[in-house]
C-alpha cells in the first residue's frame, strides 16, 4: 500500500470510529456553545470542533474497543468488527486518547479547561470499564453529565475570556440540557434492542419495554417542549413550534417502531432544538 493510499485508509478509519456521533454529539456540542458565547473569535470558532472531535475519539474508541459483539450485529461497518483495527491498537490508542484529550485541554485553556476534561475521562471510565452503562438510569445520568461536560469545555474553548461561575445563564442552559438528556436521552436505546440483549444490559427498553420506555420519552419531550420556552422568554411563534416540534417527534418515536425509524429519531431527537 502506497503512503497516499495508507493516509486515506487512515483517514477513513478514523471516520468510522465517529460517524455515528458526529451529528449526535459534534454538531449539538458545537452548536451549544456557538449559542451561549459572546465575542466569538475565529480561531476559536475552529478550534472547537478539533477539540470536541478529540474528546468524540476517545468516546468512541474507548467504548467500542469493548463492544465488539453488539457492533458486529448493530453496527458491522465499524473498524473493529470489519478488521480495519486490531483490539490491541484500539486499547492503546484509548489510552493515547486520554492522555492527547488532557494536554489539548491545558493548551487550549489551562487549568481552567484541563479540571473538566478530567472529569470527562473519568466518566467516560466509569460509563464503559465500570459498566454503568448497563443499568439504564446510571446510563441516562452519566450522559446526561457527559454532554454537560462537552458543553462547558467546549464554551470555554470558544471564550476565552469566558468565566463560568459568573454567567447564570450559561449555568441555567447548562443545567437544562442536562435535565433534558437525562429523561429523555434513552431514546437511543430503541435501535440497539438485540446488542444490548447480548450485552447483558438492562436499559429502559429492555427492563421496562417498548411501550414504557416510548411513552416515557414522548411525555417529558412533550413537557420540556412546553416548560423551556417559558424558562427562556421565547417570543409566541417560537414557542408553538418548539412545542409542535416536541410533539411530532414524541408521535414519531411512539408508532413508527422500525429500526430504521428508530435510527432517525435519535438523530432527530439530537440535530433538533428539542434536544
Amino acid at each position: 500500500m502506497c503512503a497516499g493510499a495508507r493516509v486515506l485508509f487512515h483517514l477513513k478509519t478514523a471516520y468510522l470510529f465517529v460517524r455515528s456521533d458526529i451529528k449526535t454529539i459534534l454538531f449539538p456540542v458545537s452548536g451549544f456553545a456557538f449559542m451561549v458565547s459572546k465575542d466569538i473569535s475565529t480561531m476559536r470558532a475552529i478550534l472547537v470542533p478539533v477539540w470536541v472531535l478529540a474528546h468524540l475519539f476517545l468516546i468512541d474508541v474507548d467504548n467500542q474497543s469493548l463492544s465488539i459483539d453488539e457492533d458486529k450485529l448493530n453496527k458491522p461497518w465499524r473498524p473493529l468488527p470489519s478488521g480495519r483495527v486490531t483490539i490491541s491498537t484500539a486499547q492503546f490508542l484509548s489510552k493515547a486518547l486520554n492522555c492527547i484529550c488532557l494536554l489539548v485541554s491545558w493548551l487550549l485553556g489551562g487549568r481552567e479547561l484541563m479540571i473538566p476534561s478530567v472529569v470527562f475521562c473519568g466518566l467516560v471510565y466509569s460509563y464503559d470499564h465500570l459498566r454503568l452503562n448497563s443499568h439504564y438510569i446510571w446510563k441516562n445520568v452519566i450522559n446526561g453529565f457527559g454532554y454537560a461536560v462537552l458543553e462547558t469545555e467546549a464554551t470555554t474553548v470558544l471564550s476565552d475570556s469566558f468565566n463560568f461561575y459568573s454567567s447564570p445563564n450559561i449555568i441555567l442552559a447548562l443545567v437544562l440540557s442536562w435535565a433534558v438528556i437525562c429523561t429523555t436521552v434513552h431514546v437511543q436505546d430503541l435501535a440497539d434492542i438485540e446488542g444490548d440483549q447480548k450485552m447483558g444490559r438492562r436499559t429502559t427498553t429492555i427492563h421496562l419495554g417498548q411501550n414504557v420506555t416510548r411513552v416515557s420519552i414522548g411525555v417529558f419531550l412533550v413537557v420540556w417542549s412546553l416548560v423551556l420556552p417559558r424558562i427562556c422568554s421565547a417570543n409566541s411563534l417560537a414557542a408553538k413550534l418548539y412545542t409542535l416540534l416536541g410533539i411530532s417527534l414524541s408521535v414519531h418515536i411512539f408508532f413508527l417502531r422500525q429500526k430504521t425509524s428508530d435510527e432517525r429519531s435519535f438523530r432527530i431527537y439530537n440535530v433538533s432544538s428539542v434536544r
